[in-house]
């Protein structure tokens, strides 16, 4: 095991130094981006932060605690688009014939559709998710102790697998429709709007779907509640303690469980 798991961490290690290194070549390109998407962010937020303050708090949450729940949503953000971009786009490996090629390699299929390119782009996302984060934290008096930094973590790991499995496993459909690029517009809009804003905000019913069908809430919603002393209103209806940090771990893995079953399923069947 140990073997094996040098041999996946030398091979990836030396293939993102290849793609750094190719990133960076296009130096006017990297620096554009370097400057929009951390702009459009922050912009995003600006916008929030002018609702909350206009409308006196999204049900209880004020500015502080908005921007502690949108920088933490940005993490995992950041994180899929940095590590996982590829996931975005299953009918293009499936129509250029590159998922093919990752039949003929003895690394894992799933290990390689998840891992197939680095995206800088997600580095500058993360720039935003720092600055907000941080301001929220300061704003509402977060304490970072060693639990808490451990917690942040985990919250951190889990939201980026949830948003790992979602894209992965909306992006199956591949196998079966020629057209399914949309479903990468549908999978960023719901989960950029879904999890930077306060899940209780949205009717009885979506709140539901995005807690035990889709398990968006865990991305940040619910662990900020944890972090923030707030309570969501599925409290009011079950006794499963839902802002505990652990859980959004447990929910990622879940997910990626069942990601890579349905994949591993989707290639045996269409061979």
């Amino acid at each position: 095991m140990k073997e094996k798991l040098r041999f996946y961490l030398g091979v990836y290690g030396c293939k993102y130094r290849l793609e750094i290194r190719a990133e960076l070549a296009g130096f006017s390109r990297t620096f554009c981006w370097l400057l929009m998407i951390p702009l459009s962010y922050l912009s995003a937020f600006y916008v929030l932060l002018v609702i909350v303050e206009e409308s006196g708090g999204l049900n209880g949450w004020g500015s502080g605690e908005a921007a502690f729940l949108f920088g933490l949503s940005m993490f995992s953000h950041g994180l899929q688009d940095l590590f996982f971009i590829r996931t975005r786009v299953m009918g293009e490996l499936i129509q250029e014939g590159e998922f093919d090629r990752m039949l003929l390699t003895p690394l894992g299929i799933f290990t390689q559709f998840c891992f197939r390119g680095l995206n800088l782009c997600g580095l500058y996302d993360l720039i935003p998710g720092i600055l907000v984060f941080g301001w929220g934290c300061r704003k509402t008096g977060f304490y970072w102790n060693a639990g808490n930094v451990l917690s942040v973590a985990a919250v951190i790991a889990g939201g980026t697998m949830i948003s790992l499995s979602l894209y992965t496993i909306t992006g199956c459909l591949a196998f079966w429709f020629a057209e399914s690029e949309a479903l990468e517009d549908l999978n960023i809009r719901l989960i950029g709007k879904m999890t930077a804003y306060p899940l209780t905000i949205y009717p009885k019913a979506l709140q539901m779907v995005f807690t035990f069908l889709i398990p968006l809430g865990f991305i940040s919603f619910y662990p900020a509640c944890g972090f923030l002393g707030k309570k969501s209103a599925m409290d009011r209806m079950l006794p499963i303690p839902l802002e505990t940090p652990a859980l959004s771990l447990l929910a990622g893995l879940a997910g990626l469980a069942a990601a890579r079953a349905l994949l591993l399923l989707c290639v045996r069947r269409r061979l």
